[in-house]
């Protein structure tokens, strides 16, 4: 019985470490689900660094006993960020879901998994900046906090795939840059991007009939030569769209460029994580260590 009762306690605790102590976690069949909770999160003065961890092979062996392998999900909802530039990592393939969330000073996401913004307020100083797995964008605003900011800049990628959906992307407030970018695909359905310059650039663009792309002084869609551009006639009629195919010769550019992009993006995620974990243990050193013994170093 006293066995059992540890087995769970450790399990318990085990379900929060792993997920870094941001909130309740919620046990499913398929998944574990973090709720984050605004008071685990630590507060800066200028940005606000939030790291969201999957399983790693630091924590393999220690999973695989309580029975905990399974991915991660973090849902961040209802949250109101002030007063400082919100930062969120996703790392080891894990999934972050963002909804009903306001971020006041920008926001800058780089999840090495699936993402999702759902029915958000972003509002932001210069640069906004999501990048992903896979990235979809719904129901969400995005417009400048300034309107004398002298440029500013919205970055969404995907590695495979970005999908905007209802959602209003920039405004014609100062010198603002929309640019979307994926590796595979980009769908924009029932959307408005709005800019200085916009770009939608993929292998293959999808934009419905419902949806606008309106670049103050330029529109630029790229797309690679062998692949499909699915955009409503009345947009290919305005005569600031820019249409670019990828041709063979920079095609096999732009896959070299990817993969070094990739393999660059894989060496500072790691390196992250490897700085994340170091912090981790040391912060549990300290939590472990009697204060006496801290004060003396």
């Amino acid at each position: 019985m006293k066995k059992k009762n540890l087995y769970k306690i450790l399990r318990h605790y085990i379900k929060h470490r792993i997920t870094g102590n941001l909130g309740k976690v919620i046990e499913l069949d398929d998944k574990l689900v973090c709720i984050v909770d605004k008071r685990k999160i630590h507060k800066h003065k200028f940005n606000t660094s939030i790291p969201c961890f999957g399983q790693n092979k630091k924590n393999e062996e220690l999973v695989n006993v309580y029975n905990l392998n399974k991915p991660i999900c973090y849902i961040f909802d209802g949250i109101t960020f002030e007063k400082s530039r919100v930062m969120i990592f996703g790392y080891n393939n894990c999934e972050v879901i963002i909804r009903n969330c306001e971020f006041d000073c920008g926001i800058w996401i780089s999840v090495n998994g699936k993402c999702t913004l759902d029915n958000c307020c972003v509002n932001y100083w210069d640069v906004a900046s999501f990048n992903a797995t896979e990235l979809i964008v719904s129901n969400t605003t995005m417009k400048s906090r300034f309107e004398y900011c002298p440029s500013k800049t919205i970055r969404i990628g995907g590695d495979q795939k970005v999908s905007i959906i209802n959602s209003n992307i920039g405004d014609h407030k100062g010198k603002i840059n929309v640019s979307i970018e994926s590796l595979e695909e980009i769908n924009v359905k029932n959307s408005k991007l709005i800019g200085q310059v916009v770009e939608c650039k993929a292998k293959e663009v999808n934009v419905d009939n419902n949806s606008s792309l309106d670049g103050k002084e330029q529109v630029i869609i790229e797309k690679d030569s062998n692949s499909k551009l699915q955009v409503s006639e009345s947009l290919l009629d305005n005569k600031e769209i820019g249409l670019s195919n990828t041709s063979t010769s920079k095609s096999e550019l732009n896959t070299e460029r990817e993969r070094l992009i990739k393999t660059l993006k894989e060496i500072r995620t790691k390196s992250i994580i490897a700085n994340q974990n170091l912090l981790l243990e040391y912060h549990e050193t300290l939590k472990n260590t009697p204060i006496y013994k801290i004060l003396k170093r």
